[in-house]
């Protein structure tokens, strides 16, 4: 757990007129921010954390240790994200998330809470340690995401996946075993 900063004037700098932040916000040591954001209530980050610019973290995010959060990132809130994710531009987090550490998601990545059945899910969406998810992918809650999947771009995931599985296609299959020199946290 990161010790979190409590220094009202570093909390008054990331203000600074072009930033509109909850004074409940928590945030470890190294925090770097853009402009334009907009970081509602008990929203946590941990140290080490990188927010560029037109960020929308709803109440109850909260991102762990040495992640990247690309411009146009939006979060539902009430979701957790792992240590060393990173999230690019236009990603979108839902509500009811769970994303384990070593995770990246390339531009436009899209979670969704609501489940096949387009019925709102009580199970969390769980990604697990090290996944990639292509360009545009979708991801419908509920499901769980296996450790060290790559999913490939404009990918529509409606069910689990086994570990270590490259998926692609609406919906996803599997089409074949992740090679270890493949996973991004590896290089």
């Amino acid at each position: 757990m990161p010790e979190y900063c409590e220094n009202t004037m570093v909390l008054d700098i990331l203000r600074n007129g072009m930033n509109s932040i909850d004074p409940s916000f928590k945030f470890g040591k190294k925090l770097k921010m853009g402009t334009f954001n907009i970081i509602q209530e008990n929203v946590e980050v941990g140290e080490n954390v990188d927010i560029q610019n037109y960020v929308l973290l709803k109440p109850g995010t909260v991102i762990g240790n040495n992640c990247y959060v690309d411009s146009y990132v939006l979060t539902s809130g009430n979701c957790k994200i792992g240590n060393n994710v990173k999230m690019r531009y236009r990603t979108v987090i839902a509500r009811n998330v769970i994303i384990e550490d070593d995770c990246f998601f390339t531009a436009g990545v899209k979670t969704i809470f609501l489940d096949h059945s387009a019925v709102a899910t009580v199970k969390p969406l769980l990604i697990k340690r090290g996944c990639y998810f292509g360009d545009n992918s979708v991801i419908m809650g509920g499901i769980t995401i296996a450790e060290d999947c790559i999913i490939g771009a404009n990918a529509f995931v409606n069910k689990d996946t086994e570990p270590g599985g490259v998926y692609a296609g609406t919906p996803a299959r599997r089409f074949r075993d992740v090679k270890r020199d493949e996973l991004w946290y590896t290089k």
